[in-house]
């Protein structure tokens, strides 16, 4: 049993973490391909007012607005911030779904009457779904410095909130990941 309340605990938090990560990527890249959008729409601009520039020789309004054009209409298509950005979103949803799970999953455990069975067959599932969830993002860079800044701050809330459940329960400890 403690080893089932350690493997609920360590989920429950990683999913918390893992659910922050795909928020603030999913923030990050809207911002992304909002100055992707912005970009383009300047650069189609520009090509508008260089076909108009009457000093200009026509070789050069073609062959600039041509390339204008061309870098306007690829900017979205190198970036693919758009499926990425429905992706992060969908996967904060999903992990925030589960991350409610696990807190429910952990709150049945204080229950003396909950059959550990039916604890490890709910953790095996919900672990099961992050697995599959997260399978996908193994394609994907992960953004390194996104994803620390997140964990710390996933630890040091669960940490916060283990310290404060300790001391609000005499006679009980702080539940970490060493327990």
């Amino acid at each position: 049993m403690k080893q089932l309340r350690r493997d609920v605990w360590n989920s429950m938090v990683d999913s918390d973490r893992l659910c922050r990560y795909y928020g603030r990527l999913a923030g990050k890249l809207g911002k992304r391909e909002k100055w992707a959008a912005r970009v383009a729409f300047a650069l189609a601009l520009l090509t508008l007012v260089l076909t108009t520039v009457p000093t200009l020789p026509n070789a050069w309004i073609l062959v600039g607005s041509a390339v204008l054009t061309a870098a306007a209409a690829f900017i979205p298509v190198v970036d693919r911030a758009g499926g990425r950005l429905a992706m992060a979103s969908y996967r904060e949803k999903a992990l925030g779904d589960i991350h409610r799970e696990f807190v429910v999953l952990w709150q049945n455990l204080e229950n003396p009457d909950t059959e550990p069975d039916v604890i490890q067959e709910t953790w095996n599932d919900l672990d099961a779904q992050i697995n599959v969830l997260t399978a996908i993002e193994s394609a994907e860079p992960e953004d390194l410095k996104l994803s620390k800044a997140t964990e710390d701050e996933t630890y040091d809330y669960w940490t916060h909130v283990a310290e404060r459940r300790a001391k609000l329960s005499p006679g009980t400890r702080a539940i970490t990941a060493s327990t």
